[in-house]
């Protein structure tokens, strides 16, 4: 139930469509498993590169279960590391792709996890430094990533965005 409640935007007040992935990777999935994928997952002595490959290998790793995938493990590795490693959800994606950072063609497919391994932790180093750039740490630059995927940044070429850093940074439109 803790897992779960994690990603319940009254708990966590950060990602709002997260709670169906995680309520299933929980339901479906025994417990044990489960809790094997939390203990690999928070292995600080291991690279993140080398845990998504326990998690999800080079075809299905040993603890791979369904609706355990980026979206659902890469905002735990966010939260337990200090916001030391970024999370990698479809916003994200859909920023890296719209500001031709990580092109949609290179990104994990189909929740395919072949390459997850190799994948997710290229695209964490290339938000990490976005948001290094612009003064941001990784929490707020998750939120940057969800504004500019949001309606108004797709709706007209004539919208701007000013990223604003310091500790009540924000994404303003102008």
């Amino acid at each position: 139930e803790a897992f779960k409640a994690f990603y319940r935007f009254e708990n966590n007040h950060h990602w709002k469509g997260l709670n169906q992935a995680a309520g299933r990777a929980a339901n479906t999935s025994p417990l044990d498993i489960l809790r094997k994928n939390l203990k690999i997952l928070f292995n600080e002595n291991e690279s993140v590169s080398e845990r998504i490959k326990q998690l999800r290998g080079e075809k299905n790793g040993d603890y791979s279960f369904p609706w355990f995938g980026q979206a659902v493990y890469t905002p735990l590795l966010l939260v337990t590391s200090n916001l030391k490693h970024a999370v990698i959800n479809g916003p994200v994606e859909y920023a890296l792709d719209y500001l031709r950072l990580w092109p949609k063609q290179f990104q994990v497919q189909n929740n395919i996890p072949e390459d997850e391994w190799k994948i997710i932790p290229q695209m964490q180093a290339i938000v990490s430094e976005v948001a290094d750039r612009n003064k941001l740490d990784l929490w707020q630059i998750d939120w940057a990533w969800y504004e500019l995927q949001g309606k108004d940044a797709q709706s007209s070429p004539k919208n701007y965005w000013v990223i604003i850093p310091g500790g009540s940074a924000g994404l303003r439109k102008v």
